[in-house]
């Protein structure tokens, strides 16, 4: 079984990866006469999570359909999809998901913000966008030995911009980005590197100093003082996130007015008092 689903895995995995090919269905696994297709899989996935995907997670997804597939049929033959449980989660399942579809689609996609909505956010709330503590901007470069250290400080010195060197020759996960930090308090940093970095000054590429990781050097980019206002360049993707919601609820409100205005619903709470009666002894 286990070198099966590899297999399967492997071919939905490679089918994936690629552009597809051809309209026919490409079946990726069976289980009685239902079957899970390629096609099926690549409807659901956005393409740029297709391309992160990887074989164990392809054969992951494969194992758990055919789990579910297993046990979702073995409970069809005892009837349990006719229970009136079942058909009243099945109707409210529905109801949720084309809400939710609708809402996409009319409310909440293409929701643009303009650069002046996100300044005028930024300027109405300055007091959410205090630092809590002194926080520094930061470029790290992380290598294993002091010599390497050293041979990579001579390269910055002579020219050699930080952020270039840190793709070629830094360890870190930054390494991608320049050995880009963003913003950290100090209580986010390490012991060692918490007690130098508040001895550089702005723009000084620091000396090696040693970590629990290796080597570090270190290029304060920015610093700013407990209480000071955080940039707007560092809040943006924040502020565009709560305008949005703010205008998605306006939108949805809207919605429910007007359609409240076309139906006019009508509710009877009292019955409700009836849930909060004794049951007789």
């Amino acid at each position: 079984m286990r070198k099966v689903l590899s297999i399967i895995a492997l071919a939905f995995w490679a089918g994936l990866s690629g552009c597809g090919g051809g309209d026919s269905e490409q079946i990726v696994a069976r289980v009685g006469k239902n079957t899970l297709s390629l096609q099926e899989i690549q409807r659901q996935l956005p393409g740029a999570a297709r391309r992160e995907w990887s074989g164990q997670q392809a054969e992951a997804l494969v194992r758990r359909w055919i789990e579910l597939e297993l046990v979702y049929q073995e409970a069809l033959r005892e009837g349990m999809d006719k229970s009136p449980q079942v058909q009243d989660l099945i109707k409210q399942q529905i109801k949720e998901n084309v809400v939710a579809h609708y809402l996409d689609q009319k409310i909440f996609l293409n929701t643009m913000i303009s650069d002046a909505e996100i300044e005028a956010y930024y300027n109405d709330h300055s007091e959410e966008f205090l630092n809590a503590e002194d926080a520094y901007q930061m470029r790290v470069i992380l290598v294993s030995d002091l010599q390497e250290a050293n041979a990579v400080r001579e390269m910055i010195s002579a020219g050699t911009p930080f952020a270039e060197v840190a793709k070629r020759r830094s360890k870190d996960g930054s390494r991608a980005a320049g050995g880009d930090w963003g913003a950290v308090p100090l209580s986010r940093l390490s012991p060692l590197l918490a007690r130098s970095v508040p001895a550089l000054r702005v723009g000084e590429v620091s000396r090696p100093i040693k970590t629990e990781a290796g080597y570090n050097l270190v290029l304060v980019e920015a610093y700013w003082r407990k209480g000071s206002t955080i940039p707007l360049e560092r809040v943006k993707e924040t502020i565009v996130e709560r305008v949005q919601a703010n205008k998605r609820e306006a939108r949805y409100q809207q919605l429910i007015e007007d359609l409240s205005k076309e139906s006019t619903p009508q509710t009877d709470l009292n019955i409700l008092q009836s849930l909060n009666e004794k049951e007789p002894q």
